[in-house]
């Protein structure tokens, strides 16, 4: 292939379940952080694994923090992901 051409793509993998990536242990140290001093219980935690960020922020804003936006808490609580995935 000449050096001017790109290889076209041909394969995407995406990884949602934690094949490639074991990503849970961020998530729950951000859910941690992101309501304390309060404390989100295992139990509690683990109706949101595998759902989507806009019920999970919906559930803590009511819980937790109901003055604060939900569009703030989905906010805080990717930069506390995104925070613990460079501690893994």
């Amino acid at each position: 292939m000449p050096a001017d051409r790109a290889r076209p793509i041909e394969a995407v993998i995406f990884d949602l379940d934690g094949v490639l990536v074991d990503s849970e242990p961020a998530h729950r140290t951000a859910s941690r952080r992101l309501v304390a001093p309060a404390v989100i219980t295992d139990e509690e935690y683990a109706r949101f694994v595998g759902a989507s960020l806009d019920s999970y922020v919906a559930w803590v804003r009511e819980r937790y923090a109901p003055v604060t936006t939900e569009e703030e808490l989905a906010a805080r609580y990717t930069e506390l992901v995104e925070i613990g995935r460079a501690h893994v």
